[in-house]
């Protein structure tokens, strides 16, 4: 009884050393514009989302959660904080419905080591900031675990409860990013093909008009989306491409080696738990080859989240639970390459947004006794930190448009790579306080 309890302090120690890190005040990649659109009311955030890729929906749930959280202060580190927090809830609901699924399966495992090994698929798949992100992945991943669950609980009971709440994940998808709603409608889609080839035809086309449905509930915000899809540019190169293709056809053999060894637990009337999430991960490979071709634009690999971390994480479970003498090598094998992957994610979180944070933090209380209304970032040596480097940029105008300071470099970003479409009059909503910028249109005429 004492070595159980030994091993569950341990394994509740290294969920603690692996989170705490992710609980940063940095900001990265698009974590700034996400700051910067949920300063404004509800009905600003709706108008300035449709001049926007993503939809709504995130944004209004951590504005929401802010409000009610942070309403006691203005500090952007705090609030900072409580919005990846936010992000942590999402991802254990996650884990909770994922469980749920495993359970349903007639498969369990000890809860504080399948907590530990869900926090740690997200380094595995290269996604090492997915459970903590200050944007809308932790609930793109939550709301698919949902929805597996309970298209599995309605093709095994036909309640019409279970088929509404899939439903409402859908929509509530499409309303929270593109991708994600499209491998929700893929996945049900899918899901009654299955269906009809079972000659489960009653089954099928409730699915089918399920899924039509949520696409209805969606045609208020089509509009925009179209609009934006006309014009989203994304380039990519051709090493990026295959840099893709690689993550993904990696991730996807180690799939198919606990499927193979694992489906005679699941049987053939749950072999959709891992056809189907297989099948979109391959068809998704497809289309951003075909998108690349076409456009030049890439699809990237966090998109694909919502389905790789909750069927990587049912792998991993049901690979540990079937034949373990057989499995050994193979065991060590995919041990040792997801502990390298969570070291080496490890190392470059605290080596590049956790430590420095400390010393961030002491500069910038010094910038907020300066008795100046614009700043200079490169002569205070705020632009040599990390996040404000990230694709998103905007970390130094999100900290100091908290105490209403604004920055005066020439240059310091610029529409187009900071927001995809080049929307200079998103760009001015989102970070007010930076004097220059060079848009879309300046950039035309140079060239």
């Amino acid at each position: 009884m004492k070595i159980k309890n030994s091993k569950n302090f341990i394994l509740v120690i290294a969920i603690i050393l692996i989170t705490i890190p992710y609980l940063s005040i940095s900001l990265g990649n698009d974590e700034p514009f996400t700051m910067g659109i949920i300063r404004h009311n509800y009905h600003q955030l709706l108008y300035l989302t449709s001049l926007d890729i993503h939809p709504p929906l995130y944004f209004i749930f951590l504005k929401a959660f802010l409000s009610i959280t942070t309403f006691w202060t203005t500090n952007i580190f705090i609030k900072i904080l409580f919005s990846r927090l936010l992000s942590l809830i999402f991802t254990i609901i996650s884990f909770v419905f994922i469980k749920k699924i495993l359970m349903y399966l007639k498969i369990n495992i000890h809860l504080i080591s399948s907590l530990l090994i869900f926090l740690i698929v997200p380094l595995e798949l290269g996604l090492s900031q997915e459970a903590t992100n200050i944007r809308m992945y932790s609930l793109t991943i939550m709301l698919f675990s949902i929805q597996m669950y309970y298209t599995i609980k309605y093709i095994d009971s036909l309640k019409k409860k279970h088929l509404l709440l899939v439903f409402i994940v859908v929509s509530a998808s499409l309303y929270t990013q593109y991708v994600s709603g499209f491998i929700s409608g893929i996945y049900l889609l899918l899901c009654s093909a299955n269906l009809f080839r079972e000659r489960k035809i009653k089954s099928a086309l409730s699915i089918i008009i399920l899924g039509t449905t949520s696409l209805i509930s969606f045609i208020p915000w089509l509009p925009y989306f179209l609009k934006q899809m006309s014009y989203q540019q994304n380039p990519g190169s051709i090493s990026l491409m295959f840099k893709f293709i690689i993550e993904v056809m990696t991730i996807t053999l180690i799939f198919i080696f606990p499927y193979i060894s694992c489906k005679n637990i699941l049987g053939n009337k749950y072999k959709y738990v891992f056809s189907i999430p297989l099948s979109i991960i391959l068809l998704t490979i497809f289309i951003s080859i075909a998108r690349f071709v076409i456009s030049g634009g890439m699809i990237s690999i966090r998109y694909l989240s919502p389905i790789l971390v909750p069927y990587t994480f049912i792998s991993i479970i049901l690979f540990i639970y079937s034949d373990k003498k057989r499995n050994n090598i193979l065991s060590f094998i995919i041990i040792l390459f997801i502990s390298i992957c969570m070291g080496i994610s490890l190392f470059r979180q605290l080596d590049r947004y956790f430590i420095p944070q400390f010393s961030f933090i002491s500069k910038f209380d010094k910038i907020k006794r300066i008795n100046k209304s614009e700043i200079n970032v490169k002569k205070e040596h705020l632009n040599t930190y990390y996040w404000d480097q990230g694709a998103g940029g905007g970390g130094n105008a999100i900290y100091l448009l908290s105490i209403n300071k604004k920055i005066s470099d020439n240059n310091y970003m610029n529409t187009y790579t900071t927001l995809g479409n080049g929307n200079p009059k998103l760009f001015k909503a989102i970070f007010p306080n930076i004097k220059h910028f060079t848009d879309i249109n300046t950039n035309k005429q140079k060239h």
